[in-house]
This record gives structure tokens, sequence and C-alpha cells, in this order.
């Protein structure tokens, strides 16, 4: 109920029934509203997310470095000492002097209500979900504090962990049916299908696989014409260790030993150079529209499954490159290459 109201302008539903829809593993309470800021006679308006720290972390997106390599639990953990504490974007902090333990005071506005409530600082963030540095200064902090300062209890927006095998259409419509007012809705899934499917980044990695496939043909041939051409340039080489009581056996070792040799070396050099190259360049491949479009950053991952997959086909082209010259080995004539040599 909002102060200086004796009737309630909204009802709430318990936000635990959301877990009766079928589809949804997990839901948590977040309220969005406006807060200003008065320090040193100078007033800066900014956004407030009001949450439940015990259920947000299940729904929310998060990476340590939002704010300097602190996990998510340890930013509810802050929340939980005391009711009244807040998380201060980092900017915020910098520009106005203010540090973890300072006292702060914010004049929250939801709905058209306004009220002064005092905070202590808990930590900074430099990143948060849904809340961008560009867009001024932000705060997190406990929902149940807000709505106390405000007089009672606000709308507030429900984030949910759903199963991706269910509709998100599914999920609404569940809702509904239990009594929920669905007003908007956004889904994360769709959003990230949308940008998956842009013809511009099919097209890039289209170009980007079609390349590898071609340069992972020409490397295995290329490896293979070579160990066959270095092998015949060494037939008299060979053809006198043969001479000497060399057997095919030991032949087949010192081959394979050469070649693995080789592959070991280039696959070292290339796995080096290609995850140096891709901490180096990727993040400044981050492009796009507006003043949030590199927000957060692009954090370089390595995909060492797929990187597996590559050292398979060099373990499969090591084999074959191997038994090739074994045959070649076995088929030799020594008599012939001794006479060679001696002609030589």
């Amino acid at each position: 109920t909002p102060a200086n109201n004796q009737e309630p302008r909204w009802l709430f539903l318990p936000v635990g029934d959301h877990l009766l829809v079928e589809g949804v593993l997990a839901a948590a309470r977040v309220g969005e509203y406006t807060a200003v800021s008065s320090i040193g006679g100078r007033q800066q308006a900014g956004r407030i997310l009001g949450v439940d720290r015990v259920d947000f972390a299940p729904v929310a997106f998060y990476r340590p470095d939002f704010a300097g390599n602190e996990s998510l639990g340890g930013l509810m953990n802050r929340l939980a000492v005391q009711s009244d504490h807040i998380l201060v974007s980092r900017e915020f902090l910098a520009r106005n002097s203010l540090q973890v333990g300072d006292p702060l005071r914010l004049t929250i506005g939801a709905a058209g209500e306004f009220a002064d409530a005092p905070f202590t600082i808990a930590g900074p963030l430099d990143l948060f979900p849904t809340q961008y540095p560009q867009d001024g200064p932000f705060f997190v902090a406990n929902l149940d504090y807000l709505h106390q300062a405000l007089g009672g209890a606000f709308p507030y927006n429900v984030w949910l962990q759903t199963d991706t095998a269910v509709p998100t259409g599914q999920i609404v419509d569940g809702a509904r049916q239990l009594g929920f007012t669905v007003v908007t809705f956004q889904d994360a899934r769709a959003r990230i299908l949308q940008e998956q499917t842009r013809p511009e980044r099919q097209g890039l990695f289209g170009l980007l696989s079609v390349g590898f496939l071609a340069a992972a043909l020409l490397t295995v041939l290329g490896f293979l014409v070579y160990a066959v051409v270095s092998f015949r340039q060494r037939t008299i080489q060979l053809g006198m260790l043969r001479a000497i009581g060399l057997s095919v056996g030991q032949m087949a070792v010192y081959l394979a030993g050469e070649q693995a040799l080789v592959i070991a070396v280039g696959v070292g050099l290339g796995t080096v150079l290609g995850v140096s190259a891709s901490y180096l360049f990727i993040p400044f491949l981050q492009v796009g529209e507006g003043k949030t479009a590199v927000t957060p950053p692009f954090v370089v991952q390595i995909a060492w499954e797929q990187l597996a997959v590559i050292y398979a086909l060099f373990v499969a082209m090591f084999i074959l490159a191997t038994l090739i010259l074994i045959a070649l080995a076995a088929r030799m004539r020594v008599f012939e290459a001794v006479k060679l040599g001696e002609a030589v």
C-alpha cells in the first residue's frame, strides 16, 4: 500500500507462485526505480535496482568482471549484512570521492511516489544486469528496504529462469491462468536467437568456416606431400641405415618420431600464436550502433573442445603419413639404394 493512501492501489500475488507454471525453474522480484542523489549541492539522477538477494542469483546472468572479479553470491552477501546496504557504480564513487562504508542518501521514486532513504555503501559495481554506465549512475539495494522507505509495496518485475524446452508463450499463458497480470515480457532466448540469425553474423561465420576447411585441407595435403618427398630425397641415407642393420620396425619408429616432432612443434606454435592473437585482437572486433553496443565488453573464450577436434585431425594425419612412410620403407630395395649411393 503506498504512503498516504487508505486503499491499496496494487495487489501482489506471492512470487513463489510462478514456480507452479510449467517450465519455470526459479523466480525473483526485481524492482527498477528512479534515484536522485544530492552531494555537495549537486543533484545526480540515476536508477536503482531492488532485488531479493536470495532469489536473484539463480535468475540473473552475471560475470565476475562486473564487479572487480567478485562473485554474484559475494555481492548478495554484502547486501545481507544490513538491510540498508547498497551497491554503487564505481564511476559514481570516484566522481563523488566516496568509499565503501560511507553513508549515502537517495531520493527514491516509484509510480509517482518519492521518499528519502539512507543507505550505507557496501561495494562498487562496474556493470550489472540491465544497467549501463552510459545511462548514468546505478545502484543495487534490497527490494524490501526500498518498499519500506516508500511506505509500501510498489510494482516490480519478475525475472524467471525457465526450461529451454518449454516455449515462452506457454509460460506466459500459464502465468495468466494462475491469476498473474502479464503486462509485458521479454524473452532473452528469443533475443539471443535473433542476434545469432543476423545475416552479417551468419556470413562472417560461414566465411570463417570455409576458410578453416580450406586451410585444414591444404595443411593435410601439404604435410603428406612433404613426408613422401622428404622420404624420396633421403632414400640413400635410409638405405644405408637398413644396410648396416636397421630393421623395418626400427625404421618405422625413426620415421614416426620424426613426423611426430614436426607435427607437435607445428601444433604447439599454432596454438600459442592463435590463442595470443585471439586475446590481442578479438576485443577490438566489438562494434555496433548505440552508446551501449559495446557493453558488456567481449570476453575471449577459447573453444578447447573444438580445438580437440583439430588435434584429432592432426593425429589422424600423423597416423596416415606414418603408414605411408612405413609402406615405402618396407618396399625399399636396399641394394639399389646402396649402389645409387656408390654412384653418387
